[in-house]
């Protein structure tokens, strides 16, 4: 993972052939999925933003990894997300079952209303908590455990195209 800010970006080639509004071809802004970590006390914030499909959970997974420390509470920021399927629901949900189980907190932070009715409609809104902004997740994961707190110590920033 890059240092101080730099990024990095990957190709993966796109599994979809091209459509005549230009989504699907490789290069194109539509087709990529960037995430920007932002650490805070105790937990870490994922900026995810383009589409969460699945030409892209790989990447998703993998940045998500990446970013969490094995005490770090998950804030999963998708005020940017562009759209997600029901792959990227599923690696979504995949997530916070791993770490439940680790004894970890997970919350959603400024899905569009968009991007909630497709949360809603597969009962995500039923399982993850869902907040307005960061520092009202990590209000929620203080009350749950102290020390946790929003004093930021870094950004990393990623890319990932198809």
């Amino acid at each position: 993972m890059p240092e101080n800010g730099d990024m990095e970006q990957t190709g993966y080639p796109d599994q979809r052939p091209p459509t005549s509004g230009g989504a699907g071809v490789r290069g194109d802004p539509t087709d990529t999925l960037a995430c920007t970590r932002r650490r805070l006390t105790g937990a870490v914030c994922l900026s995810v933003a383009g589409a969460l499909d699945l030409a892209t959970i790989s990447s998703f997974r993998t940045q998500l990894r990446s970013a969490v420390e094995p005490t770090d509470h998950v804030i999963l920021d998708f005020s940017t997300l562009r759209s997600i399927d029901f792959s990227g629901i599923h690696a979504v949900l995949e997530a916070y079952e791993i770490l439940t189980v680790a004894g970890r907190r997970m919350a959603l932070v400024g899905a569009s209303p968009r991007i909630q009715r497709v949360l809603t409609a597969f009962g995500v809104d039923e399982i993850l908590p869902a907040f307005s902004t960061v520092d009202a997740a990590l209000a929620d994961f203080r009350n749950g455990a102290p020390g946790i707190g929003a004093e930021p110590l870094d950004d990393t920033n990623c890319e990932i195209t198809r």
